[in-house]
């Protein structure tokens, strides 16, 4: 591809800032895409009445109706401290979009760490993404400028006999009904000054103003403040996007449009069927990347440009035009002179729409090519399918996404149960990435990153960004330091830098753990902090994690609980408080992840022990490798060291999707091939236990099973590394060698049999009975050993084929499995290549004394002390069997007790239990296949812990604790911003009155025109519900109502005498005469 144009200088950003659904900062924004948290939910019914109605017809005016309630709603997280910007809290009112912009841009900058301190405001522009969708502040004053006074209309034409008297009180009854709008509040009428807003309270003096483009309305707001910061106008800007509101009639339109989803939101799934809307809002503060690096900010992710194209004469406006979005893409990458190969993760615009998800399919797979090779190249997401589509700050949501992603080298996961088939993804080199997995990239390019927001009316948008990478090759700074000695390890932990992702806060569980000198102290220390849970409305776990670890006590008396919430903590610490008075023995240990242990000092020595080929899985210890970096930039360096494609990485985190049975069954093959199995052995241990250093564990001997004897010699120092470049050229050597070896067939291929439920004198049966071709490979334990049997061997009286020998196995009762493996070490027939390995380590491998004992599985005893006699030991192993189950035994005799696996399996510490059976021991690992490798580390360091050891957890509390990109802390002055949408309402006792005064209307018109037959009287008094009336008030109406119906038959019979022939009035008393007047019976 063409390199284009002069490069521009880049971009970086510095400052992020953010509210989404369930997000109130952009760090719990970033742990929510993490942990896959879908945040659409059922709005309220104050958001949906009346419009809400599922049964409503989807097409014709009907259609205006929404037939869903699922939306993306901020709710009480949107706040804004008024006191903090200088804004009388009573102004606060109308579109929230103002204060929730400005609030957000002070966070930013906060964040970048400029908020208090000195930089060019004279030169540090604001642009900001915004709709023109209806707000509270328009509404509010279309209420009182237009539907106010038409509903007053409406009422005289319905009820003209209602006097002036009533309308004014009527319009003051109306009005109370809705937010005061003052003149302070008239601002917020006025959308542009959103950002002026910013620029006022912030002082900053660069350009200001909005951008509308719909759903592309962040990305050209970037692209307008990149523009800026090239030619010179800025030094600085702040670039945002906000949706503060998403009111039920903005649903209307897209439901008349038949765009909503009726059920979820799933880009690219099999099930999609429309979009659903969210609020957020989002802002960036961005730099000439020169600049940032002289004034030494932090960087998120570096910007390399945006492509922006328009649709053009498309067939209709709202419609997405593959050309169009064609042209957006291709120009990115044109003018910034990216390889498009070299992008890693692409947030698309994924809105659901089945339309627009293919539309946006075919414009990558049109810009992108397809698939090369078997594996997919690039993943694919959308924010969306967790926030929905927040409009003109949807760009900036996958801003924030995938700047975090760069930032801290994670694939955040997307929300889609099953890939739309018609997509032909297959065919591409994207997959959706549906898992939260590390980032690994060994490359010597840096991570890069693509982003797509089109919106309606045909404006496209794509963002090119990378992550912010030294100037230094790989190995990554610090990598193996634990390998190193004297001076060059103490640089290397220089270089390290946090064992943790700062800031990165919750993890799915915490170690909680506590001491005392009494396991009465203990108890103590259980009923304070159950007394707290239950006194905190909201404990945050990892802080209380941390502050246990920082108060921590000392005396034999320990306790550890994981607990992945406080219900959970509330639980196990129950269980603790229960158990422990009575408990009988001094120890306790749940599955569950509960430990308790009284001991003075450790039960004996430690021993590491390393796996070997065989321990290896697809995803092995893929989320610790997302939660702590050192465990990826191993895996990193996987891949710099064998840089091949697909890279080695590929097979041990394959893609969760897009592969065929054939394709995933090829990725596992290669996993286990003879290039890459014993060297992603080797990385996962040397990872873990680099990562048991730097937590403070330490060994009084080690050893390894087969080719983790190898990795033991080196953790051990008797294999001595002086760099990790030197550390990296022997590693490829060693591949070389083993390469070199299969191609000139040196070794012999066969069959890898694990051999079960088999006494000793039937396998030593076997083993006699085949012993041309049979050969035992491990005695691991009393329930396990491996067999080879090799290939090309006829029948015959001492011989037999693969087919034979499981056959007679399985005749003599042994369990069977065939491992993955064809190559005949720990046999005489890999005697040639024990010979080349001796050889490899002449040249390659310097031998010192070390400063940890090690102990060989080929002779269960130690290594000899001589360098020559060391090489030797190393290179025979390979011809010997593995015997594990002696050399275990020969460290119990030696005093140690704890046995600690190092490496991502745990079937080594199977073999432990098995062996020592009853006696006293504890056996743990490092990983278990089939449980989260977080959660194993913390149980395996609870039990340590418990049992007396020494450990240094600082690096697993107080790094990520660290505040990374968050909001500002409000405290007490803040205000809730309100987003919906005012509305004229009556309440019962105007509405009571309106009905008293109709009554009244219909008694004076009966007056004028009295009816043949009597009416009730009127009573013109409001009353009010009965369920309020007291007692008394009741029998004074039932009085006066008595009353009124005896003064009406009153009237109705001197109404009657008045036209009697008999009636006289006496003048005297101006009174009816009835003394003349007699009764007639």
């Amino acid at each position: 591809m063409s390199t284009g144009p002069t490069k521009a200088p880049d971009i970086a950003i510095i400052g992020l800032s953010g509210i989404f659904p369930g997000s109130a900062n952009t760090r719990a924004f970033w742990n929510n895409i993490l942990a896959k948290r879908d945040l659409i939910a059922d709005a309220p019914e104050e958001w949906s009445r009346p419009w809400y109605d599922p049964s409503s017809a989807q097409t014709g005016l009907d259609a205006a109706r929404i037939r869903t309630r699922k939306v993306g709603l901020i709710g009480d997280l949107a706040t804004f401290n008024p006191l903090e910007f200088g804004i009388p809290p009573n102004s606060i009112e109308g579109d929230p979009a103002h204060f929730m912009a400005l609030q957000l841009a002070g966070d930013a900058l906060r964040d970048a760490d400029y908020y208090q301190r000195p930089f060019n405001r004279e030169r540090t522009g604001v642009i900001v993404g915004h709709g023109s969708s209806p707000n509270r502040g328009d509404i509010l004053g279309t209420q009182y400028g237009m539907i106010l006074d038409q509903t007053l209309s409406i009422i005289e034409k319905i009820m003209p006999e209602l006097d002036a008297d009533r309308i004014d009180y009527l319009r003051s009854e109306l009005k109370r009904s809705l937010p005061n709008l003052e003149v302070e509040h008239a601002p917020t009428l006025v959308s542009n000054v959103i950002s002026g807003r910013i620029s006022n309270r912030l002082d900053l003096m660069g350009p200001s103003y909005l951008v509308d483009s719909a759903c592309s309305s962040s990305l050209i707001a970037l692209d307008l403040g990149i523009q800026d910061l090239r030619s010179g106008r800025c030094d600085m800007v702040l670039v945002g996007g906000v949706q503060a509101s998403m009111p039920a009639q903005i649903y209307m339109l897209f439901q008349l449009l038949g765009a909503l989803a009726e059920t979820d939101i799933r880009p690219f799934d099999a099930r999609a069927n429309g979009t659903l809307l969210g609020e957020g809002a989002g802002f960036a503060v961005i730099k000439r990347l020169a600049d940032a690096v002289r004034d030494d900010d932090r960087i998120y992710a570096i910007v390399k440009g945006v492509g922006v194209a328009s649709d053009g004469k498309a067939m209709g406006l709202l419609a997405p035009r593959l050309e169009g979005e064609v042209m957006a893409i291709r120009r990115a990458y044109q003018q910034t002179g990216v390889s498009f190969e070299s992008i890693g993760l692409i947030e698309a615009h994924g809105t659901g729409i089945p339309l627009g998800d293919r539309t946006e399919i075919a414009a990558l797979r049109q810009v992108f090519g397809s698939r090369r090779g078997r594996l997919p190249s690039c993943a694919l997401g959308s924010v969306k399918s967790m926030i929905g589509h927040c409009i003109p700050a949807a760009g900036m949501a996958s801003l924030i996404k995938i700047s975090m992603a760069l930032h801290e080298k994670i694939l955040p996961p997307t929300l889609c149960e099953e890939i739309n088939p018609e997509l032909g993804l297959s065919q591409t080199p994207f997959y959706i990435n549906t898992e939260t997995r590390p980032w690994v990239h060994g490359g010597s390019l840096p991570r890069r990153a693509g982003i797509n927001a089109f919106g309606f009316g045909g404006i496209n948008s794509h963002a090119i960004l990378e992550e912010d990478r030294p100037p230094t090759p790989l190995p990554p700074p610090g990598l193996g330091r634990w390998l190193l000695r004297d001076q060059q390890r103490t640089e290397a932990m220089r270089a390290a830098g946090p064992v943790t992702r700062a800031g990165s806060g919750r993890w799915p569980s915490e170690l909680v753990l506590l001491a005392a000198q009494s396991r009465d102290g203990v108890l103590v220390q259980i009923d304070a902090m159950l007394d707290r849970l239950k006194r905190s409305s909201q404990p945050d776990l990892p802080a209380l994690a941390k502050e246990c670890w920082d108060n921590i006590g000392e005396g034999p008396a320990r306790a550890a609980v994981i607990a992945s919430d406080t219900s959970d903590l509330r639980a196990k610490l129950e269980q603790l408080q229960n158990k422990l008075p009575g408990l009988k023995k001094a120890n306790l240990s749940s599955r569950q992840g509960i430990y308790y242990a009284e001991r003075e000092q450790p039960m004996g020595r430690v021993a590491f022990m390393f796996t070997s080929e065989g321990a290896q899985y697809p995803n092995m210890l893929a989320d610790l490798a997302v939660h702590i970096p050192s465990i990826r930039r191993w895996f990193d360096f996987l891949d710099h060291v064998y840089p091949r494609e697909p890279p080695p990485s590929n097979f041990v985190f394959p893609p969760p999707t897009t592969l065929n049975k054939a394709d995933s069954d090829w990725a596992l093959d290669r996993l286990y091939a003879g290039d890459l199995a014993p060297e992603s052995v080797s990385m996962a241990s040397h990872a873990m236990y680099e990562l048991l250093r730097d937590l403070g564990l330490t060994c009084d001997v080690m050893i390894g099973h087969s080719a983790g004897e190898h990795i033991a010699l080196i953790a051990s120092g008797r294999s001595q590394i002086l760099s990790a470049e030197q550390f990296r050229d022997e590693l490829r050597a060693m591949n070389q060698l083993h390469q070199q070896m299969e191609s000139t067939g040196l070794l012999q291929t066969g069959h890898l049999l694990s051999v079960g439920a088999l006494s000793q004198e039937a396998l030593t049966e076997i083993l006699d009975e085949f012993h041309d071709s049979v050969y035992l490979v491990a005695d691991n334990c009393a329930n396990q050993a491996l067999v080879f049997v090799a290939d090309g061997v006829t029948d015959g009286v001492t011989g037999g084929n693969y087919e034979t020998v499981y056959a007679r196995i399985a005749d003599l009762g042994g369990i069977i499995a065939k491992l993955p493996f064809d190559r005949p070490y720990h046999t005489p027939l890999f005697a040639e290549g024990a010979a080349a390995i001796r050889e490899f380590y002449a040249k390659h491998v310097a031998v010192g004394q070390g400063d940890i004992s090690i102990y060989s599985c080929s002779t269960a005893a130690p290594y000899p002390a001589d360098d020559q006699a060391i090489l030797d030991t190393a290179a025979e192993q390979w011809t010997k069997p593995v015997r594990f189950r002696e050399t275990i035994e020969a460290l119990y005799r030696d005093g140690v007790r704890l046995f600690v696996e190092v490496g991502a399996s745990n079937s080594l510490t199977a073999f432990v239990d098995n062996i020592l059976k009853d006696r006293d021991h504890i056996a743990v690992s490092t990983n278990t296949r089939g449980s989260a490798a977080l959660g194993q580390l913390q149980r395996m360091l609870g039990q340590l812990f418990v049992e007396g050891l020494p450990l240094a957890l600082d690096p697993l509390y107080a790094d990520r604790m660290k505040t990374g990109a968050q909001g500002t802390d409000s405290g007490t002055s803040s205000i809730q911003l309100r987003s919906e949408l005012p509305q004229l309402s009556v309440d019962e006792q105007l509405a009571q009155n309106i009905r008293a005064w109709r009554t009244d209307i219909d008694c004076q018109k009966n007056q004028k025109n009295p009816p043949e037959t009597p009416t009730p009287a009127c009573f013109s008094q409001a009353s009010q519900p009965d369920d309020q009336v007291s007692a008394s008030d009741v029998a004074l109406r039932q009085h006066f109502k008595l009353m009124q119906q005896f003064l009406t038959g009153q009237e109705r019979i001197i109404d009657a005498l008045r036209h009697h022939p008999d009636f006289k009035l006496n003048k005297e008393r101006n009174s009816p005469d009835l003394a003349n007047h007699t009764r007639k019976d």
